[in-house]
């Protein structure tokens, strides 16, 4: 049974141009959401400041190796480099925006500059959320 789920999963996702930017969308909406997660803890007096840093730095980390990929992506099309420079787009975003929860961590966890952070990194994971959905289209 368990065969058959995965092969039944597989059978689902794209391949090709298109299966490597909703790979690299859905790795970097995962380093997004693991900030938002340590940035939270942090300002919850959950996580110390420096395992957040540790867990953000991470996130970047997957985030940037995401982007990557999709700059050095060979694409066979027009419309599948139209693809790609839309996702670069996106993933840019989302490198900027762990670059700036990176840099809250600084200051103090109930500042605006922590929740505008937070925010952004909210706004930031469900735009790569619609952007992955819209690529399996």
């Amino acid at each position: 049974m368990l065969i058959v789920t995965v092969c039944v999963g597989c059978a689902q996702a794209p391949g090709g141009v298109v299966g490597e930017l909703v790979t690299s969308t859905d790795t970097a909406r995962s380093g997004v959401l693991t900030a938002r997660g340590a940035i939270s803890q942090w300002q919850r007096g959950r996580l110390p400041r420096t395992v957040a840093a540790v867990a953000v730095d991470d996130a970047l980390s997957t985030t940037y190796d995401a982007l990557g990929v999709i700059i050095v992506l060979d694409v066979p099309t027009d419309a599948d480099e139209r693809a790609r420079i839309d996702v670069q787009q996106h993933l840019s975003a989302a490198v900027s925006g762990v670059v700036r929860a990176r840099r809250v961590l600084h200051g103090d966890a109930d500042s605006e500059a922590v929740r505008d952070a937070a925010n952004a990194l909210d706004r930031i994971g469900a735009d790569l959320d619609t952007t992955s959905e819209r690529l399996t289209r």
